[in-house]
């Protein structure tokens, strides 16, 4: 699916180049969100241990969606995700080329992070880390569930004890769904096994585990 790469050329050819809103028509949508991704999950560790939530293949521009372009079953699912969430009456018109509102197909009701070994005095071998693990992310959940009204997007930051379910609807697919940052270190230096515990909000449990150097 096109990208932020071709993002980035369309607003270069406005700015630069003084191409016409002619050259790029406006397209009307009932919906918001034009496509949901629905690859896979996979966990990526990055610098400072901060740990991304992707979906698998996120970075190729042909990763599987549900979208407003899509036939057959496809785009019946397409619209049953779209009236799940109440997306269904979108006013304005976008330049297609220019809008990338692709969510991930699944919402998830908790989160919860998992160390197979003691961690601290106070988060021993199999006990939650959810009150020292910042979760973060943009959603565009509030703006279409008050009718297309104020941002857009809306960024998430908060610690993984404090989420709701609303924080976890709507996530993003071309970018990570959401990062995950360490507030603090083990006691002890050496790997640990993480695990990240997601209920979707029909019940299915999607656990993802990876190892973590401190």
């Amino acid at each position: 699916m096109k990208k932020c790469v071709l993002f980035f050329v369309v607003t270069v050819c406005f700015i630069f180049s003084g191409c016409s809103s002619d050259e790029f028509p406006k397209q009307a949508s009932d919906s918001y969100v034009l496509a949901y991704g629905y690859n896979p999950l996979s966990v990526e560790v990055g610098n400072g241990n901060v740990l991304s939530i992707v979906m698998v293949d996120s970075k190729s521009e042909d990763y599987p969606y549900y979208s407003n372009k899509s036939k057959g079953g496809d785009i019946d699912i397409y619209h049953s995700l779209c009236a799940k969430h109440s997306d269904t009456s979108y006013p304005e018109e976008f330049v297609p080329e220019t809008l990338y509102n692709e969510c991930y197909y699944k919402d998830f009701k908790s989160l919860d992070i998992v160390c197979e070994e003691s961690f601290d005095k106070s988060h021993p071998a199999g006990s939650s880390l959810n009150d020292i693990i910042t979760f973060s992310t943009t959603s565009v959940s509030e703006y279409i569930s008050k009718g297309y009204a104020g941002e857009e997007t809306r960024n998430i930051e908060k610690s993984v004890k404090d989420l709701a379910p609303a924080d976890l609807t709507l996530l993003p697919a071309y970018i990570p769904l959401f990062y995950l940052h360490f507030d603090s270190n083990p006691e002890v230096s050496g790997t640990y096994s993480i695990s990240i515990i997601l209920t979707t909000d029909d019940d299915e449990v999607i656990t993802l585990t990876t190892d973590v150097k401190f």
